[in-house]
Parts: structure tokens; C-alpha cells; sequence
């Protein structure tokens, strides 16, 4: 595989063990690399001939190479300002929260707010929504929001729920976002979906140094897993700070930005502009919808009742009509539209809204995120609009404890339904949704070849590791368009590539990460992991 060398020096990558994820990609040993990209991917004669006399020579050691792992679903900007919160995500009990919450206020000034993340109370005994009478005591002089590890439902208490605007007790119905008291009226504490949103909005965020610092650190960390590129879903405020890494070379990834589709438009027409679609470092062409919420917090649209609470079917965030209109305007403006759609209704819908645009050509295509519950006829109808399935196996590990009772076994739908994707000849891209689940692709491949260990009607619909892998780079790269050159070890695309201690296709699949290290990580051709000592 050979491609003009744009100009010298070139660098030659000596001592690899390369198996693509392409079907019939043949084995190679070395790896010309120049301008960024490869050159050569082939044997060692070859790929020294094409760098020429300057070049210079890497000795891989023997390591496995594949394409840079690319995640097609997580906020990796938004998500590293979590790392000041208060961490949930271990506690075992409302009462361990609370705990924590109670020491983080001894430490703050009266009147401060406390911001947390990552408590789940299907992990805590019982498995009932916590209420805001728990934080009143913890911290009485502080305003407390907390938000559940889905991000799609928040914990608060009665200072916060004031300053939002929420009386506790005003005689109002319960409604599916603001949950109240059957008995009393009053709010619970819990909010769910926009109301949740809007509870998260209202905490100051940290200065502009400190959220470089911490997207820093993020783009550290995911070249440490072998990521080379994300489909960051975030806000306007992170694309200056990305250019401005960028611009001093800390950019130690491909950035495609996702904006929330009720920004103002002249305000995201200008950050596409400055970062069009073929920017191959940063782009912003995707506007993102949430249609429902999670299974989790029973926020997910579901056409049938929750099997473990029949009082609902969860949350559907946009009527028919005007998801069709936004969809249709979006398309029309050229911007790929990311539909968050877990259950089956958001699913259908989504679909629904999909099929009333017209086929024709598109730089990146329209794309489903998560999938997590679907009829076989709507998967089928998803591959026939084209759409990109965009899921997040990881999540089953901790969903399978609960995920029978929200579900039942009558429901004519498949769970989780990775493998009825590729049976419906589906386009399939693979990512972790961080920080709700942790950033290492090789846990969620694991998940995916495994099913996170699963047994009974829900064991089946695993991938093998090929696909997973598959899935996770060139799967996820067909989410920047056919030209975007990524996801695949070939002459002519950009020399993103990561080297591992074994081959994920030759472990069993229960054994990754463990017997799977991340050697190193090079990104347009440069070391990103480790970072080279000077």
C-alpha cells in the first residue's frame, strides 16, 4: 500500500505486528509515516525505500498495532469539570452519600453551592429515589444538586430547589420532571430531564483556567487508553479552549464538537464557521436532541409501562411535530442531527422524524445514540435511512443488575441489541458515553464479546472482539464522513495508530483490559502516550 510521500524527513515504524480491523487487510510490519500520515503500511523494505535516506526509524518492539480507538459517544470536555465534584460513584447507600455531602459542606462557606455526580440508586438497598429532607440535614446552609450518573436526574435539596424556583410544597401536580409527594404535594427533591438540566445550569462553573486544566488532564488520560479521536458531546464555550490547545500542540486528539441543538443559532452557525466539518483536528458539524432519558432513572420513552413501576413509560422530551420540524431544519441548514433515543418509543420516533427527510448525499451521516431497547422492525428501518447506531456496550455492566425487572419478558423488543444491529446490516459505531462509564475501550469491547457476563434471555446479541474492534474505529470514524481519513491503518490516511502489548482478537474476551496493555499512542504520527522525555 503506497501513497506520494509529500516531502521528507519521514518517520519509519520498525518491529510492528499490524492487523487492521478491514476485512482482507493484509498482515504488515512497518509503518511510513509522513506529514501525519501513513505512507507505507506494509513490510520493512517498502516502507524504508518510500521515507528515503533521512528518515528516521522507530523500533515498535513486536507491539500490536491497530487504528487509534475512536469514541463515538462521551463529554470529555463538560465531563472533566466533574473531577472538582463531589464523587458518588462509589457510595453504597443514601446514607454514604449524604455523609460525603455533610463533610464537603464543613468545608465550604455558608451559602456556597455543592455540586455532585455519580450516585445510582439501583446500587443502594431498596432501590428507592432518595428525597431532599436527607440533604436539608447534611447541609442545611447550602444549596446541594447532585446529579445521578446518567446526568438525566438530579438529587437536590430545599435551598436548591428555592433558588430554582421550585416551591416544595404549592399544591401543584406531580409532573414526569418535577416528582412530588403523592400524599403531601410537596417536591420530593428529585428532578428529571430539563428540570435536571436546569438545576445543573444553575451552579457557577469554574474560570477559564481551571477548565483547561482539567481538559487537559482528560486528553491525558485518553491517550493513555489508546484514543485518538471523540465525539465530544459538549457546549460552545469548549471550542475556543480546544483551538487554544490546538494552536500550542496539547490537541492530542481529534475533536469533533457537538452542540446542543437549542443553542442559539447565530452563535453555532459562527463556531461552525470558524470549525467547519473538514477541519481534520476540530470540527463542529453535529447538533444534538434528547428524545427521552435512561432506563436507570426510568426517564427512558418506553411504548409499554416500566415492568417495575407501571405508573410510567418514562419521559418523551419532544413531541412528533416539532422534532420533525427541527430535524428537517437542521438537515436543510447542513448540520448532522445526534438523536439521543434509548427506548423503544424515542427510538421509533426518532426514526419516524429520520424517514421524512429527503435521500440525498450527505457529508456526515444522521445518527441514533444508544439503542438500548428496539423492535427488530425499527433496527431494519434504521440501516434503511442510513442512520448511523451509535452504542455504548460498557453501560450493561452495571444496567444488568436491574435491567430485567425495568423491562420484563413479554415485551416484543430486543435489549441492548448489538448484534441484531450488524444482522440488520446497520452501520455500528462504538464509544463509552464518559464519564458516565469509564474511558478505557477495552472494557467496553470486553463488555460488548462478553455481554458483560450476562445469562438467560439477555446473554445473547454479543460481538465478537473483531467487531468490537471494528466498531470502535473504522465503525466509529463513519460518523466524520467518508473523507474524513480515519479509522483504518491505510496509505493515505492520517497516522493515528495505537500499539498494545497483545492483540485484544487473540485474549478471551473476559480477560480484557487485564492482559491488554496500551504501549503507546501517536496521533497524526506524534507520540501522545507516553509523552516523550526531552
Amino acid at each position: 500500500m503506497r501513497a506520494r510521500l509529500p516531502r521528507r524527513p519521514a518517520r519509519v515504524f520498525l518491529g510492528a505486528r499490524v492487523r487492521s480491523p478491514e476485512r482482507n487487510a493484509p498482515p504488515a510490519e512497518a509503518l511510513t509515516v509522513a506529514d501525519g500520515r501513513f505512507v507505507v503500511v506494509g513490510d520493512a523494505a517498502t516502507a524504508r525505500a518510500a521515507a528515503g535516506p533521512d528518515r528516521e526509524e522507530i523500533d515498535l518492539g513486536g507491539g500490536w498495532v491497530l487504528p487509534g480507538f475512536h469514541d463515538a459517544h462521551l463529554h470529555l470536555a463538560t465531563g472533566a469539570l466533574t473531577k472538582d465534584w463531589v464523587d458518588l460513584r462509589t457510595c453504597r447507600s443514601a446514607e454514604e452519600a449524604v455523609r460525603m455531602v455533610a463533610a464537603a459542606a464543613r468545608s465550604l462557606p455558608e451559602g456556597a453551592w455543592i455540586r455532585g455526580w455519580g450516585w445510582d440508586q439501583t446500587r443502594w438497598p431498596g432501590g428507592a429515589w432518595p428525597t431532599r429532607a436527607d440533604l436539608d440535614r447534611a447541609a442545611p446552609a447550602h444549596a446541594v444538586v447532585l446529579s445521578r450518573v446518567c446526568t438525566h436526574a438530579v438529587w437536590a435539596n430545599t435551598p436548591a430547589l428555592a433558588a430554582l424556583g421550585i416551591t416544595t410544597r404549592d399544591g401543584a401536580a406531580a409532573s414526569d420532571e418535577v416528582p412530588r409527594d403523592a400524599a403531601s404535594g410537596e417536591a420530593t427533591g428529585i428532578l428529571l430531564e430539563r428540570a435536571a438540566e436546569r438545576a445543573a445550569a444553575a451552579v457557577a462553573p469554574p474560570d477559564g483556567a481551571r477548565r483547561k486544566e482539567a481538559v487537559e488532564g482528560m486528553l491525558r488520560e485518553a491517550a493513555a487508553v489508546g484514543v485518538t479521536s471523540v465525539e465530544d458531546v459538549t457546549e460552545p464555550w469548549a471550542l475556543p479552549l480546544y483551538a487554544e490547545l490546538r494552536r500550542e500542540g496539547k490537541l492530542t486528539a481529534r475533536v469533533s464538537a457537538w452542540l446542543p441543538a437549542d443553542v442559539d443559532r447565530s452563535l453555532a452557525e459562527d463556531v461552525r464557521r470558524e470549525h467547519p466539518a473538514d477541519d481534520p483536528w476540530l470540527s463542529a458539524a453535529t447538533l444534538k436532541l434528547f428524545l427521552d432519558g435512561t432506563l436507570g432513572s426510568r426517564s427512558a420513552a418506553l411504548r409499554e409501562p416500566y415492568s417495575d413501576d407501571p405508573s410510567t413509560s418514562g419521559v418523551l422530551r419532544i413531541p412528533y411535530e416539532e422534532l420533525r420540524e427541527r430535524v428537517r431544519d437542521a438537515d436543510g441548514r447542513g448540520w448532522c442531527v445526534a438523536l439521543h433515543a434509548i427506548g423503544d418509543l424515542a427510538l421509533r420516533v426518532a426514526l419516524d422524524a429520520l424517514g421524512t427527510l429527503p435521500r440525498r448525499p450527505r457529508g456526515r451521516p444522521h445518527r441514533i445514540e444508544h439503542v438500548q431497547v428496539a423492535t427488530a422492525g425499527d433496527l431494519a428501518r434504521l440501516a434503511r435511512l442510513g442512520a448511523l447506531a451509535s452504542i455504548q456496550p460498557v453501560h450493561l455492566v452495571d444496567d444488568r443488575a436491574w435491567i430485567s425487572q425495568r423491562l420484563g419478558d413479554s415485551r416484543d423488543v430486543v435489549a441492548y441489541p448489538w448484534r441484531s444491529l450488524l444482522r440488520a446490516g446497520a452501520a455500528v459505531a462504538m464509544g463509552t458515553d464518559w464519564p458516565i462509564a469509564p474511558l478505557d475501550p477495552l472494557r467496553g469491547i470486553a463488555a460488548a464479546a462478553t455481554r458483560a457476563g450476562m445469562a438467560g434471555p439477555l446473554a445473547g446479541e454479543t460481538l465478537s472482539v473483531e467487531e468490537a474492534v471494528a466498531a470502535y474505529t473504522s465503525g466509529s470514524a463513519r460518523g466524520r464522513g467518508a473523507g474524513a481519513g480515519v479509522g483504518a491503518l491505510r496509505a493515505g490516511f492520517h497516522a493515528d495508530f495505537v500499539v498494545l502489548s497483545a492483540d485484544p482478537r487473540d485474549v478471551r474476551p473476559e480477560n480484557l483490559p487485564a492482559d491488554v496493555r496500551v504501549l503507546a499512542t501517536f496521533c497524526g504520527g506524534r507520540q501522545v502516550h507516553p509523552v516523550p522525555r526531552v
